[in-house]
């Protein structure tokens, strides 16, 4: 039986100003995270650190407006052959683990990050390209995170 199939979510990033924050060695920002045509989003994408940041984002990044399609491929583990779409389209594997309503993503080593889902608050369509309801508690959910720019500084 074939295992999930990738879904993709498109957002609007925008880096808020004078929201920088250090944790020991840690940099990260916070940033509005919209739908396409500027409603808000409700999920746990909020706070990235700099790795994060350039993965979504990409290393150009000047802090406007950016469209980004996220795309979620699950995988069967760490050892799993890296999905590499090609295309311009920037790819890590992680992992999510799920601790009741709590989702968090984690990057391979194991280091959480700050992208922390909730199963009862976070819009129903996010939790779907997420994969929510495939993740047993307890048990890491890996997949590859594809992120391609669509537009920079798109209108709000």
């Amino acid at each position: 039986m074939p295992g999930p199939h990738p879904t993709e979510l498109t957002l609007r990033f925008q880096r808020r100003p004078g929201t920088e924050y250090v944790r020991g060695d840690i940099t990260s920002a916070e940033y509005h995270v919209a739908w396409p045509d500027g409603s808000p989003v409700q999920a746990g994408l909020i706070r990235f650190c700099n790795f994060g940041s350039r993965l979504l984002l990409g290393r150009g990044y000047q802090g406007g407006a950016t469209l980004v399609r996220l795309t979620v491929y699950p995988v069967a583990g760490l050892k799993a052959a890296l999905t590499r779409p090609g295309g311009g389209v920037r790819c890590r594997r992680l992992y999510a683990l799920r601790r009741g309503d709590s989702i968090r993503l984690h990057f391979l080593d194991g280091t959480p990050t700050e992208a922390v889902f909730h199963a009862a608050q976070d819009e129903p369509h996010v939790l779907r390209w997420l994969h929510a309801d495939d993740m047993p508690p307890g048990q890491a959910f890996w997949f590859d995170l594809g992120c391609q720019t669509i537009a920079e500084e798109c209108p709000a």
